[in-house]
């Protein structure tokens, strides 16, 4: 139910309120939101981001859904006692990735892991599909682009490239 509401509160445009917002800081306060369950499941979380402000324009509700679900994601998928690692790189465009070393999504998958209510064939675990659902639509919203790739050596990069312009598309 909870995903439902937060999917919907994605959707919802009339209500959102774009401002620069501090990446790290964001990816810091959602890692705190799932640090718990991976330390119950001996789970390595090693992040790298820059000690300085990293800015990108969204909605606060919306960044937030974002990272939260990618690294819930992450730590579902990825294998007891596995890792998880978090990129923050501010170039040209400011880039979000994050990595696990899971059973990885088949080729064939990538498009439809972000359509609502789907999941993998043959996935472990708890879920309703909802979570890259809200994701891929948080990135839409926040001119972002989302995609999962293959990590070398086994399991999923989830990258998000955060575009860089004056106004967001969706304020219209």
């Amino acid at each position: 139910m909870k995903q439902l509401l937060s999917l919907a509160r994605t959707e919802e445009v009339s209500h959102k309120r774009f401002e620069d917002l501090d990446l790290t800081a964001a990816v810091n306060d959602a890692a705190a939101s799932v640090v718990h369950e991976a330390l119950n499941r001996g789970v390595s979380m090693e992040f790298n981001m820059p000690e300085t402000r990293v800015n990108v324009r969204a909605d606060p509700g919306d960044l937030s859904a974002m990272l939260i679900n990618l690294l819930d994601n992450a730590l579902r998928y990825t294998r007891e006692k596995g890792s998880i690692w978090v990129t923050v790189v501010d170039s040209d465009e400011v880039v979000l990735r994050v990595e696990d070393d899971g059973p990885g999504i088949p080729d064939s998958e990538k498009q439809k892991i972000f359509e609502r209510f789907y999941r993998v064939p043959g996935t472990n675990g708890s879920g309703c599909g909802l979570g890259l659902s809200i994701v891929g639509e948080s990135a839409k919203r926040s001119n972002a682009i989302v995609e999962a790739l293959d990590r070398p050596g086994g399991g999923t990069v989830f990258c998000v490239v955060f575009g860089s312009m004056e106004k967001n598309p969706a304020q219209g």
